[in-house]
């Protein structure tokens, strides 16, 4: 996908703004983790940067935007899912996304 930016070049956007889950999760389980922590859709872009072992300059350089707000962004997601530090939220992830009983039952 690309977008056209001032200058008229076009910039390829990084996969992590597309809706698609992080490799590590179906569809269904990646819901899971967005409708159980209530992140923000950019929030959402720093934590597939997480999942995929990335470190928080290279989040930023991919999604274009300032390494402190990677780290306020992460910050958010600590406080949101009581944890302190980065292999605790992705346990923590894994553990909503693989947790079957957050099934909606009218889905099954």
């Amino acid at each position: 996908m690309f977008k056209k930016i001032a200058t008229g070049a076009s910039v390829s956007l990084p996969e992590s703004d597309h809706l698609a889950p992080p490799s590590l999760f179906t569809a269904v389980e990646w819901g899971r983790v967005t409708r159980a922590t209530g992140i923000s859709r950019r929030q959402e872009a720093v934590l597939r940067g997480v999942l995929d072992g990335r470190s928080d300059r290279a989040i930023a350089n991919e999604l274009h935007i300032a390494l402190p707000t990677v780290r306020s962004h992460l910050q958010a997601m600590f406080g949101c899912l009581s944890v302190s530090d980065r292999t605790m939220l992705v346990l923590e992830v894994c553990r909503i996304a693989l947790d079957r009983s957050r099934e909606d039952p009218r889905w099954r």
